[in-house]
């Protein structure tokens, strides 16, 4: 959901000067910046989620339990810790 709303705004924002959306050319050199800054934001954002996704799902490995178990723990930290 974040990284449709990155989307939604960098497009927007790209979009802006194109008066035309007919004009197909102007259209795809926009469409290219746009897959090109979108690009870091989405992988970062895609691939944190699919590690915590892993961590979080149900497993009997007791190493995810770990992992979950030191993910709060750093989650219930005060101070500089969690205000990144």
């Amino acid at each position: 959901m974040i990284v449709a709303l990155f989307d939604i705004v960098v497009l927007k924002d790209l979009l802006r000067p194109l008066y035309d959306l007919h004009d197909a050319s102007a259209l795809c050199v926009y469409l290219e910046s746009f897959y090109t800054l979108r690009k870091p934001v989405a992988s970062t954002i895609n691939t944190l989620v699919g590690s915590l996704y892993k961590v979080f799902s149900a497993s009997p490995d007791p190493a995810m339990k770990e992992m979950r178990q030191a993910c709060f723990d750093y989650w219930s930290l005060e101070g500089i810790f969690s205000n990144d």
